[in-house]
């Protein structure tokens, strides 16, 4: 991942390897995450979703105006496409600095 710092937000290049098309009815999430988040007091951002080929592979641009002092890691959830914008799938992809 290639985090460039705009004077609007933060802008981020993304590629992934080795993760899992999801299965049927789910997809990934990015997100900005605060490092105490929870499921029970969530402090996330999203940046998107996505899927991946069938090799495992995905590219992905995003950008967020959200703090990076405040958000300063990012992760990937397995989520269902059932609509709701919130966190509610597993983590697939551990946080991991931001930038």
């Amino acid at each position: 991942m290639t985090v460039t710092q705009t004077a609007a937000g933060r802008s981020f290049d993304v590629r992934i390897e080795g993760l899992r098309p999801p299965p049927a009815g789910s997809l990934y999430e990015l997100w900005a995450v605060h490092p105490q988040d929870t499921l029970e007091r969530p402090q996330r951002v999203s940046l998107g979703t996505f899927t991946t080929a069938p090799d495992g592979s995905a590219r992905l641009t995003a950008f967020t105006a959200a703090p990076a002092d405040r958000f300063p890691v990012v992760g990937v959830t397995l989520e269902p496409v059932d609509g709701n914008p919130a966190r509610t799938g597993p983590r697939v992809l551990a946080p991991g600095p931001a930038g």
